[in-house]
């Protein structure tokens, strides 16, 4: 039985033994990378990925990058501080609207020319913010959740009208720190506790995963949280009904606090400072180009490599830079007014 299992076993592992030849490509390609914004700064990332062969790196400044917005043709200057001749950054000269049709077009000799083309999404409409207190299983990634229940506070975004043609968003919460002051606070606790040295920051996001009877995680939504550079935005389709598309995000609660105080021998206050929290709403509707090109990023940085068996799981890719790699999208922004939630 012994040497019947170790013939088998040497059968397998002959039969599945076969050279593979494969094909290399002898040039590079022109990658493109840019999510245009109807507020705010915009910058184009113009590279070219070196061939298989090459053992040296491939030169951008030769790339010959032209842009139109309706048709129109507008200027793009070369960001010469933040380019490297690997990677030039473009600055289009323009402020862009939503529904404009942005076409972007790559060349240089020797390299197959590239072609993009994105719209921008109509503005979001009238908005309703309200914050939910829940009690979930914290955690990045919906299908591993932490198993230690967790209070999160969910904002929940209600446009009022049903997108239903791409309707995909990302959504950032933003928050600060603010300060309440009681009574005659004197100058140098003014000084320590001063709203204008408060920093802005981007508020960490958590998926809303629950436990269910048999004990398996599952998520209430197939969330996908991305880094921007800046911080953290969670990607995600909005749920349509009764006239409305919702979106929601989680994150920790945020508490107010009594910083410091005196009082008076009678327990009266003579002064206090108190802190809290207020959170703000950054709401960016995707194109549809712009939400396969994150999808397919996402789904590549969280594959899960099968060290064991020496392969990795086929990935989801996508690029709508045609010739090309890389993405080409377009945003339309909405920010809400800074409120306290609690």
């Amino acid at each position: 039985m012994k040497n019947y299992i170790k013939l088998t076993f040497l059968l397998i592992a002959t039969a599945c033994t076969k050279e593979v030849d494969f094909p290399t490509e002898d040039t590079g390609k022109i990658y493109v990378n840019a999510i245009i914004s109807d507020n705010g700064a915009n910058s184009i990332t113009v590279a070219v990925s070196s061939p298989f062969s090459s053992s040296s790196p491939a030169n951008a400044e030769d790339v010959t990058v032209t842009m139109t917005v309706d048709g129109r043709l507008i200027d793009l200057t070369p960001d010469m501080e933040s380019s490297t001749p690997e990677a030039v950054i473009y600055v289009p000269e323009v402020s862009f609207m939503a529904g404009q049709e942005l076409v972007l077009s790559a060349a240089t000799e020797g390299l197959q020319t590239v072609n993009a083309r994105s719209v921008i999404p109509d503005k979001i409409s009238e908005t309703s913010i309200t914050k939910e207190v829940i009690a979930a299983y914290k955690d990045k990634d919906p299908d591993y959740p932490s198993h230690l229940r967790r209070t999160l506070w969910e904002f929940d975004v209600d446009i009022m009208e049903e997108i239903k043609d791409a309707p995909y968003f990302g959504i950032q919460i933003l928050r600060r720190k603010r300060y309440e002051y009681v009574g005659n606070v004197p100058d140098k606790e003014l000084r320590n506790y001063n709203n204008n040295d408060e920093p802005i920051e981007i508020d960490n996001l958590y998926n809303n995963a629950e436990l269910p009877d048999n004990g398996t995680f599952s998520s209430i939504r197939k969330e996908m949280i991305i880094n921007t550079g800046d911080g953290e935005m969670q990607v995600v389709k909005g749920e349509i009904s009764d006239g409305r598309t919702r979106i929601s995000a989680c994150v920790e609660p945020c508490r107010s606090r009594l910083e410091t105080g005196t009082y008076n021998s009678a327990g009266g206050v003579i002064y206090e400072v108190n802190s809290f929290y207020e959170h703000k709403v950054i709401l960016c509707r995707l194109s549809q180009e712009t939400y396969d090109c994150l999808k397919a990023r996402y789904i590549l940085d969280n594959s899960q490599q099968m060290v064991d068996f020496g392969f990795t799981p086929p990935s989801y890719t996508y690029t709508n830079v045609i010739g090309g790699l890389g993405m080409f999208g377009a945003i339309s922004t909405y920010e809400s007014d800074w409120k306290n939630y609690e």
